[in-house]
């Protein structure tokens, strides 16, 4: 098959030609001529003896512009025939098809403003400057519109984007596309332009629904206790590179590693978003916290698409049971227990009473621990 502008190729073999023997070609079909001539260009070089073989590049342009060529079967013959008489000696045919140009393109029907995308499709026409790519250079073209009627994509001045025809038929773009963020919602127009030659083209249009972006609070869980280690994170439909801020009026005194209200985080190539390993700060108050995270678009302005969670520090749970409580002296004895903590300290109420475990320094207010204090490893909760 053969698209409408581009050039029918046949290629030719004939053996056996005797010296006084010459080789025409034809092409008949659904428009307002016959085509053909000498296999070879003119008949002294298309004749024998030995053999002949040529491929025919046949400009299918002329025949639509000036022949009125339709879609459909046509007919290459070969014809070998004797000079002085012009009788036929033998004789072939094939035959292979004109058609309109044609477009099939794939696309999401729907995608999230500042997700990435790719357009792609299939179509008739012969490869991007291929030896079959007749006038203009082959393309299939594509530019979005918004709802407002407005060009998105392409950025910049040029008015479409143009994608290399492979051998096979398909296309796509160069890059994944993003819809902006400072972009609206709703149906944007594609509109898709292939032409092989000036005059022959097809346009071919369909709508892409554009929505508001995902995001989503995804923390392990919602109670902390003081000195609890914590990551801020969660989900989102957005390109890798986007910004996410957190926000919250008591964030600097909630963790440890804050110092203001706010921080940033950037997307990863799956949507997600975290924080470094962050800490519940030692003396932030025991109560409910209210966090935003807040998409920021590509002028650094705040969007409105934000998610809110609220979180709780709680006072740290503690439970503890000595194995027996009546001891004699160098008896071993086990201590065990659950927590939410991420390990405990051994004290007594005096010196000297276990082994390694020293005197607690204060029953009543808070003091800070000692390298040579008794540490429990707390796994899954237990200890």
């Amino acid at each position: 098959t053969v698209a409408k502008g581009d050039k029918a190729a046949v290629k030719v073999k004939v053996y056996n030609l005797a010296s006084n023997y010459y080789v025409n070609y034809s092409v008949t079909g659904p428009f307002e001529a016959t085509v053909g001539g000498y296999l070879n260009g003119t008949k002294p070089n298309s004749m024998g003896p030995g053999s002949l073989v040529k491929t025919i590049y046949m400009n299918t342009t002329d025949w639509v512009n000036n022949y009125n060529a339709t879609s459909g079967k046509y007919k290459f013959s070969v014809i070998v025939k004797e000079d002085n008489t012009d009788n036929t000696v033998t004789s072939a045919a094939g035959y292979f098809t004109l058609e309109d140009i044609s477009l099939t393109v794939d696309l999401p029907a729907s995608v999230k403003l500042g997700s990435k995308f790719l357009i792609k499709g299939t179509t008739n026409i012969a490869e991007t400057n291929s030896k079959y790519d007749n006038g203009t250079t082959n393309y299939v073209k594509v530019r979005i519109n918004n709802s407002a009627g407005n060009k998105v994509y392409p950025s910049g001045s040029d008015l479409w984007q143009s994608m290399t025809v492979q051998a096979d038929g398909s296309f796509q773009t160069p890059a994944s596309i993003k819809i902006d963020l400072t972009q609206g919602t709703g149906s944007y127009k594609v509109t898709f332009f292939a032409e092989t030659d000036t005059g022959i083209n097809k346009t071919k249009v369909v709508y892409l629904v554009v929505e508001e972006p995902d995001i989503e609070w995804n923390l392990d869980k919602t109670t902390f206790v003081r000195g609890e280690e914590i990551y801020l994170k969660g989900t989102s439909s957005l390109a890798e590179g986007t910004t996410i801020r957190i926000q919250c009026d008591e964030l600097g005194s909630l963790i440890k590693e804050l110092g203001s209200s706010t921080t940033e985080v950037k997307t990863s190539a799956g949507g997600d978003w975290t924080t470094n390993k962050l800490h519940i700060a030692s003396d932030a108050a025991k109560k409910s916290y209210t966090l935003h995270a807040t998409i920021i678009d590509e002028n650094g302005a705040a969007t409105s698409y934000k998610a809110t969670v609220t979180i709780r520090v709680a006072k740290a749970v503690l439970n503890a049971t000595l194995e027996k409580t009546t001891l004699t002296r160098g008896e071993e004895v086990v201590l065990s227990g659950t927590t939410s903590l991420d390990y405990v300290y051994l004290y007594t109420d005096k010196n000297n009473v276990f082994e390694n475990i020293n005197k607690i320094p204060n029953e009543n207010d808070q003091f800070p621990a000692s390298a040579d204090d008794y540490k429990i490893s707390v796994s899954d909760n237990k200890f």
